[in-house]
């Protein structure tokens, strides 16, 4: 859903600057193993607001359940809290 609001520069930006800091970021379709699965839900989104929810699963099938919000007020500030 994320994926949604997103264009495709977008996404080849987010993904190329992560991989820039020694992390490998691809889309789980590109995947065959991995070792944290990122899965974010975008509940609302507008032009200065979004809201999400994301769960991370790690190699042993752990999960771990986030909401994160952002404002946009001249520049994004987020907030994460566990759910």
């Amino acid at each position: 859903m994320t994926l949604k609001y997103l264009t495709s520069m977008d996404i080849k930006n987010i993904f190329e600057g992560i991989n820039r800091n020694g992390i490998n970021i691809v889309l789980l379709q590109q995947a065959k193993e991995y070792d944290y699965l990122i899965a974010i839900n975008t509940k609302k989104y507008s032009g200065n607001r979004v809201e999400a929810e994301i769960a991370v699963t790690d190699p042993k099938g752990l999960k771990t359940a986030y909401v994160i919000e952002g404002n946009y007020n001249g520049k994004w500030e987020f907030f994460i809290a566990y759910k």
